[in-house]
C-alpha cells in the first residue's frame, strides 16, 4: 500500500481545504512555512543551517558558471548578448535569490518523499513548471490573484514622466562631459556644513557638493508597481535641475527619444525577439532541473528585459551624438544601471562605479568568472573604500587590478565633523541607553523574521535601553510588519525609524545589531559595539574574524551579549578597530570626494 503525505506551502481555497481536512484523516500533513495556519494538525518541515550554507555556495557557483557553459557550441552568455549589453549580466543578481528560495523549498520536499511513495503538494505558482518532473510529487498549483491597479499611483507617474519628458527638451545635457547616473532617492542626511539633517542621497551628496559644474546628474527613478497598495509621491526634489552644486537632467526625456526613433524601435524590436528565442533553445537542450529553472525564471523577466534593451539603445543614441568622457554609478550592477554603463563603453565611454556596499562571497553582483574577465563586462574602474574591497575583487570577483583604485568611503566625510557631543533623537526618551538594529528586507522570510523577533525579545526587559529600528529605505512600507513581531515579542521600549540620520544615530548609541548589512562596516568607522546576528554562522562579512564584532547565533546568545556590552565587561580592541579602518575604508580624512574628483581629472 502507498504511503501518501500532503505539503503545504500557500493558503488554500475553501474546496481544497475541505480536500485536504479528508486526506488529514489518513496521512500527515505538512507545511514549509511556519506561518500557515490550518484547522487540522500539522508538521513544519525545517532546514538545518548548514544545509541552508551548503545550497547557498553551492547554487551561486553554479549560476556563475553557467553562463560559461556551452550548449550546442555557444556559451549561455552568449545567447543573452545583443552587441550593446548583455541581459545575462542584469538578472544574475535577482535570478540568484529567486532560484535559491526555490531551492530551499524544494530540499524541504525532498526530506518529506524520502519517507513516502506519493506526495501532494499544494504550491504556489513559482512550481507549476515543475509538474511531472520529480517523480513521486503531485504539484498541485494555484494562480496567483494579480492585486488590482493602483490608479494614483499609475496617474501619478504618468503625470512625473510626462512632466520631466518635456522639461528635458530644454535641457539635453549639452556641453556636459562627466556623468553621475544615480537613482534619486530621498534618504536622511547630514548637510556637511549645519550637520542638519536633509533629505538626499548619501551615497553622492558630499561628491556632488565638492564638485561644482565639473560632473552632471543624470536621474534615474525606479519605475513603481502600479498594482497593490504602493505609492508614488511627487516631490519638488524630482523636477529640480540641480542637484547639490551640479547641474541635473532627467533620464525620461532620453527615453523618450528612443521611443520617437524609429530606427531605435526597429533594432530594439529585433533584439527582443532574438533573446525570446533563446530561452526557449536553452530551456530544450537542458536536461538539468537548476539550468532549467534559471532559463525559465529569465523568461518570466523578459518584459523587463525588453525595457532594459530599449533604454540600452536609447543612451546609445545619446553617447553617439555627445562627446561624454566618463559615466559614473553607484550600485552599478543594477540591471536599470548596468544598461546605462553598457550603452556608454559600447560607445567608448569610460565608466566607473562607485563601491555601495560592502561586498561578501555570496554577493552575485560583483563575482564573475575569469571569462567574464576576459570580455569585460564590468566597468572600466571600480572605486572602492579600502585595500579589503581591491582584493577581493581582484581576487575572488575577478576584476582586473589595474581596474580597481582605493579612494574610500565618500559617507565618511562627514565624520571628521561629526563631533561626539550628544545629540537628541526624536522619540527616544533621554536618560536611555539607545541601541540600534539596522533590519534588512532579507531574501530568506525566515531568517528575516526570527532576527527582528530575537531583537525585540532581547531588549524588551531591559530597564535602562531603548531600541530603536532602522529601517532600511526598501521596508518603509513595512512598519506594521515589525509592529507585529514586536507585539509578539512583548516589546514596548522601542522606536521605528524612518527619518533620522544613520551617522546621526550611530554616533549616539551604545551598540549596533545588524545581521550583515554595510551598516556594521560603517559602525566600527565610529569605534561603537558591533553585533552581528548570525543565525547561519556564516560571518560573511568577516567582522567576527576581524575582531570588531560579537556574534550572537541565537536569540540567547544576543540577549547576553548586549547585557555583557551595556554592564561595559565585554569590549571590543580599539587597535582592531583601527586596523580595520585602514583596511576597509583607507582613511576617515574628510577628503575622499577630493581623491574622486582628483581620479576624474585624469580621465581625458
Amino acid at each position: 500500500m502507498k504511503r501518501k503525505a500532503v505539503v503545504i506551502n500557500r493558503s488554500l481555497k475553501p474546496e481544497e481545504l475541505e480536500q485536504v481536512l479528508q486526506l488529514a484523516k489518513e496521512c500527515p500533513v505538512f507545511v514549509l512555512d511556519s506561518r500557515l495556519e490550518f484547522p487540522f494538525e500539522v508538521s513544519e518541515v525545517e532546514l538545518e543551517a548548514i544545509r541552508k550554507k551548503e545550497l547557498n555556495y553551492g547554487l551561486l557557483s553554479r549560476l556563475l558558471v553557467l553562463g560559461d557553459k556551452k550548449i550546442k557550441g555557444k556559451r549561455v552568455a552568449g545567447y543573452f548578448d545583443f552587441g550593446s549589453g548583455n541581459v545575462w549580466y542584469y538578472h544574475k543578481f535577482r535570478t540568484y535569490f529567486y532560484i535559491r528560495n526555490l531551492f530551499y523549498e524544494l530540499e524541504k520536499l525532498e526530506k518529506v518523499r524520502e519517507n513516502f511513495n506519493q506526495v501532494l503538494f499544494y504550491c504556489d505558482g513559482r512550481f507549476r513548471e515543475l509538474s511531472g518532473a520529480i517523480p513521486g510529487i503531485d504539484f498541485i498549483s494555484a494562480k496567483t490573484q494579480s492585486d488590482p491597479i493602483n490608479f494614483k499611483v499609475l496617474f501619478n507617474y504618468l503625470l512625473f514622466f510626462v512632466f520631466r519628458s518635456l522639461k528635458g527638451f530644454f535641457h539635453s545635457g549639452k556641453g556636459v562631459e562627466k556623468i553621475l547616473v544615480e537613482a534619486e532617492k530621498r534618504s536622511p542626511v547630514l548637510d556637511l556644513q549645519s550637520l542638519k539633517s536633509t533629505k538626499g542621497n548619501y551615497l553622492s551628496d558630499y561628491l556632488l557638493e565638492n564638485s561644482g559644474e565639473q560632473i552632471a546628474v543624470f536621474s534615474e527613478i525606479g519605475v513603481p508597481k502600479f498594482r497593490g497598495s504602493g505609492r508614488f509621491p511627487l516631490y519638488s526634489s524630482f523636477f529640480s535641475g540641480r542637484r547639490k552644486r551640479a547641474p541635473k537632467f532627467f533620464i525620461e526625456h532620453l527615453l523618450i527619444r528612443g521611443l520617437l526613433s524609429i530606427e531605435v524601435l526597429k533594432k530594439a524590436k529585433e533584439k527582443q525577439k532574438e533573446i525570446e528565442e533563446s530561452y526557449n533553445k536553452l530551456i530544450t537542450h537542458s536536461d538539468d532541473l537548476f539550468e532549467k529553472l534559471v532559463f525559465m525564471h529569465y523568461k518570466k523577466l523578459h518584459a523587463a528585459t525588453c525595457f532594459f534593451i530599449l533604454k540600452n539603445l536609447a543612451f546609445v543614441q545619446f553617447f553617439e551624438k555627445r562627446k561624454i568622457k566618463a559615466v559614473l554609478a553607484s550600485d552599478e550592477n543594477s540591471p536599470a544601471i548596468k544598461s546605462i554603463l553598457d550603452a556608454a563603453r559600447f560607445c567608448k565611454v569610460v565608466t566607473v562605479g562607485l563601491q555601495h556596499g560592502t561586498m561578501h562571497d555570496l554577493h552575485p553582483a560583483y563575482l564573475y568568472t575569469a571569462e567574464d574577465k576576459e570580455r569585460k563586462v564590468m566597468a572600466d574602474f571600480t572605486l572602492v573604500w579600502g585595500d579589503y574591497w581591491k582584493n577581493f575583487l581582484v581576487q575572488k570577483g575577478n576584476f582586473r587590478e589595474e581596474s580597481v583604485k582605493v579612494v574610500g568611503q565618500v559617507r565618511t566625510d562627514i565624520i571628521p565633523r561629526l563631533k561626539n557631543g550628544a545629540r537628541y533623537i526624536e522619540g527616544v526618551p533621554s536618560g536611555q541607553k539607545i541601541i540600534v538594529f539596522a533590519s534588512q528586507p532579507q531574501r530568506d522570510p525566515e531568517l528575516r523574521r526570527r532576527a527582528a523577533f530575537d531583537v525585540f525579545a532581547s531588549v524588551s526587559a531591559l530597564n535602562n535601553a531603548f531600541l530603536v529600528v532602522k529601517l532600511h529605505p526598501n521596508e518603509f512600507h513595512d512598519v506594521d510588519y515589525y509592529k507585529k513581531i514586536a507585539e509578539e515579542a512583548e516589546c514596548r521600549n522601542y522606536l521605528l525609524d524612518l527619518s533620522t540620520d544613520l551617522y546621526l544615530l550611530i554616533s549616539q548609541c551604545s551598540l549596533l545589531i545588524t545581521c550583515f548589512s554595510t551598516v556594521g562596516t560603517e559602525t566600527v568607522y565610529f569605534k561603537k559595539p558591533l553585533i552581528i546576528l548570525d543565525h547561519l554562522a556564516q560571518d560573511i562579512q568577516g567582522y567576527k574574524k576581524e575582531g570588531v564584532a560579537f556574534q550572537a547565533t541565537s536569540q540567547q546568545e544576543l540577549k547576553q551579549t548586549i547585557e555583557g556590552i551595556l554592564a561595559g565587561n565585554l569590549l571590543i580592541k580599539e587597535e582592531l578597530q583601527k586596523r580595520f579602518i585602514e583596511k576597509y575604508a583607507f582613511q576617515i580624512d574628510g577628503k575622499v570626494s577630493e581623491r574622486i574628483l582628483a581620479f576624474l581629472d585624469e580621465i581625458n
